[in-house]
């Protein structure tokens, strides 16, 4: 229920990862991007390399499993 703003506020490193992961959603990503661009700006924070917290799609979307 919390907006990409009270994240921001909150927990900005979330963020980076939705950035680096989340594939479905382009307007939340780039949201996601400027307001850590924000927080980095005015707030001091420190973003992660972009990709640094890339992870890999879990099993359940991977090709299945023969056996």
């Amino acid at each position: 229920g919390a907006t990409v703003g009270d994240i921001a506020q909150r927990d900005p490193g979330y963020l980076a990862w939705c950035v680096d992961n989340v594939r479905r959603d382009p307007l939340l990503v780039r949201a996601a991007d400027l307001l850590l661009d924000e927080a980095v700006l005015h707030r001091g924070v420190r973003r992660p390399k972009r990709g640094s917290l890339r992870r890999t799609s879990p099993v359940a979307f991977g090709p299945s499993d023969p056996s």
